[in-house]
């Protein structure tokens, strides 16, 4: 797995019961006109393609990559305590989109898709915000929450899967997994 994210590796405990996590060093930087799910794919498909540089052979390296969507803005991990209430801050009280890209590298092959989940935070006060940062840290997630933490200060709605927006589209997952292990070089 092409990432140190703790929720990741939890997530990914679930269907696969033995992996090594080697965190990837690429390229994050992408051009902001970029549609969200391209994005994603794109940095996904590099952590993993970074990773499986390394490693070669047949092991199969799974990278992802989510960022937080909202009126043709992208919020990523925040870089600190301002960062993190601005992004709350204009993410409150309105829906925003969560994508995920999930990509999968087995030497040359390659598979790469993305999930989109909606997600609305009820509005929240300056004061609850700076509540919410003090509290959570929320600095290694993109928008600056997490879903799992940030309902205990704020309503919060979705549509789709809650797990992509943890950071892991677990079905994605093991959908991708699933038609990897159906290519020629595993057989």
């Amino acid at each position: 797995m092409a990432s140190g994210s703790p929720r990741r590796f939890e997530l990914l405990k679930t269907i696969i019961a033995d992996f090594v996590v080697r965190p990837a060093d690429s390229d994050e930087s992408f051009d902001p006109a970029t549609p969200p799910a391209e994005a994603v794919s794109m940095l996904a498909l590099r952590k993993a393609e970074a990773v499986a540089r390394t490693v070669g052979g047949t092991a199969a390296v799974i990278g992802a990559d989510t960022l937080v969507y909202k009126d043709g803005r992208f919020f990523g991990k925040p870089a600190g305590r301002g960062e993190a209430f601005s992004a709350l801050k204009t993410l409150s009280g309105s829906p925003h989109e969560v994508y995920t890209g999930v990509a999968v590298v087995v030497g040359a092959q390659k598979i790469c898709r993305c999930q989109k989940t909606t997600v609305t935070i009820g509005v929240i006060s300056d004061e609850t915000i700076y509540n919410y940062i003090d509290a959570c840290a929320p600095f290694d997630k993109a928008g600056g929450y997490g879903i799992q933490d940030i309902t205990d200060f704020a309503a919060v709605s979705f549509e789709g899967d809650y797990q992509n927006v943890l950071g892991l589209p677990v079905e994605l997952t093991k959908e991708i997994l699933k038609e990897a292990a159906d290519w020629p070089l595993w057989k």
